[in-house]
């Protein structure tokens, strides 16, 4: 999702470069973050009312170019220089409380699934690593005794390997439905669903504030809580395995 000029972008590893998103970011532009080697996209137009092909963009990668990220800030303030489109901060939305209670139950089934396909990814980490503790402690058993009977070691490793697929499988399914599998697995794993989540929670907050005096706004302030707590347990979980 990207973010707009009153919104937080993310700190780029590199001074000069971090300084260019920066204004770029008072100039009105857009930013998308992704993870791993591509730091996130840029883009000079409002990405709900323009296709990409009406507008300047411009990858941004995290690792490429001069120590100090001098070679992404020049290219950076270049197309923010040369960039010829007219921007206008994008309209607010006029919502009735209906339609905003429609949008909202959207976007939290968006961000459950979004935490759902996280926990998944979390959970076969956690599988995949008791099955290489497993490995570890059968490889040493061998070591002392060549003959030793580790049948119950291989029984385990297969239980866990299975339960590892399974989840994995669990959670491509739900980042599916939240349209994020797209690269699978996400560079960052878990962590990037959550920080995928809480953006469009915050999103969905919003939405459930216009909501109000709406048939729904009663169960869609439950609903909302209801998620943020699950957002909350699931970056605690993922704090522990860390």
């Amino acid at each position: 999702m990207y973010r707009g000029k009153d919104e937080s972008w993310p700190q780029h590893s590199r001074p000069e470069a971090r300084r260019a998103l920066e204004e770029a970011r008072q100039a009105g532009w857009w930013f998308r973050p992704s993870s791993g080697h591509t730091f996130g996209r840029l883009r000079c137009l409002h990405p709900e009312q323009h296709l990409d092909a009406e507008a300047c963009v411009v990858p941004i990668y995290s690792t490429s170019g001069s120590e100090d990220g001098s070679e992404t800030a020049r290219v950076v303030r270049d197309a923010v220089r040369k960039c010829a489109h007219e921007r206008h901060p994008p309209p607010e939305p006029d919502l009735d409380p209906e339609g905003a209670a429609h949008l909202a139950t959207g976007t939290l089934s968006q961000v459950e699934a979004l935490a759902e396909a996280g926990e998944g990814l979390l959970d076969k980490a956690v599988a995949l690593s008791e099955a290489g503790a497993v490995l570890e402690a059968a490889l040493g058993e061998l070591a002392v005794d060549s003959n030793a009977a580790i049948e119950s070691s291989d029984e385990k490793l297969a239980a866990l390997e299975r339960k590892a697929f399974e989840a994995d499988g669990r959670a491509y399914a739900a980042a599916s439905r939240a349209v994020a599998s797209d690269p699978w697995p996400p560079d960052e794993g878990a962590q990037e669903l959550l920080d995928q989540a809480r953006y469009a929670y915050d999103e969905a907050a919003r939405l459930v504030a216009h909501a109000t005096g709406s048939s729904k706004a009663a169960a869609l302030n439950a609903e909302a809580d209801r998620i943020r707590i699950r957002l909350d347990r699931f970056a605690g979980l993922l704090r522990d395995h860390q």
